[in-house]
């Protein structure tokens, strides 16, 4: 659940910051970093080439939305972004690899919209469903 700590550090850091400095935190969304990446290149090479990308993660698929899945999300993240099957699909979400993932302000605010209005699923599928879902 990557979403949930990174929105509960967020209101810590936030709220240090603006009790610090006396100024307002500008959100100019985050990158997250798993311990275990590997990346060989430049970190500014790769962070300028989606500064303007909303949601950044790699090795995006579809999968089905099994009993595991259902057990990890919330039946408002259930109601809302599980694509529907049609004629020929299952339930089914997208699940993506976590180790480095990017978040535009606009999709960061977004999903802490989301999580107050109980909307929740583990990181590795509820972000990219939720992203793809919307458009981003």
């Amino acid at each position: 659940y990557h979403d949930e700590a990174i929105y509960y550090a967020k209101q810590k850091f936030e709220s240090q910051y603006e009790s610090r400095s006396g100024e307002k935190w500008m959100n100019h969304g985050l990158w997250v970093l798993e311990d275990d990446v590997e990346w060989s290149g430049n970190w500014n090479d790769l962070f300028d080439k989606y500064t303007k990308a909303d949601f950044v993660a790699s090795s995006m698929q579809q999968k089905t939305f099994y009993k595991y899945f259902r057990k990890m999300s919330s039946k408002k993240f259930q109601e809302r972004f599980v694509f529907k099957p049609d004629n020929h699909t299952r339930p089914h979400v997208i699940l993506a690899e976590e180790h480095l993932v990017k978040y535009s302000a606009r999709f960061e605010t977004l999903m802490h919209q989301l999580m107050e209005d109980g909307v929740h699923a583990h990181s590795e599928y509820g972000s990219p469903t939720i992203a793809t879902k919307l458009g981003f």
